[in-house]
């Protein structure tokens, strides 16, 4: 799971480094009130304005939908009124993909699905 989250952000990169910078370690967060509930990771990380911010989640698109994404886009204003971007990617078994892009930033959030254990065995195995 990890391993593919890391794989479609590495593609997402390589279309602007900056926009996308690396991963850090991912937050962990029980699925339920038991800890045998299960544990879901998410991944948040901001980075730089591409040139093009429509341009850049056009292009975003078109690499999720090749490794199998099912998307949507949206263009939303930011505060002052200038556009933000922001593309949805869903795939069976995947992380969930949020891509946010806008001329003050870029954002990318990633959460999985519940998966067997709990948000303690992160620590544990850093």
């Amino acid at each position: 799971m990890r391993s593919e989250s890391l794989a479609i952000v590495e593609k997402l990169r390589a279309l602007d480094e900056a926009a996308v910078p690396h991963l850090r370690q991912p937050t962990a967060t029980e699925c339920g009130p038991r800890s045998d509930e299960g544990v879901q990771f998410s991944w948040s990380v901001e980075g730089a304005s591409p040139s093009d911010p429509q341009d850049y989640i056009d292009r975003a698109e078109v690499v999720l939908k090749e490794n199998d994404y099912s998307t949507h886009q949206t263009t939303t204003s930011l505060n002052d009124g200038r556009p933000l971007h922001y593309l949805g990617a869903d795939g069976e078994g995947r992380p969930k993909i949020g891509l946010g892009s806008s001329a003050l930033n870029t954002v990318l959030q990633l959460s999985s699905d519940c998966a067997e254990g709990n948000a303690s065995d992160l620590t544990n195995s850093s």
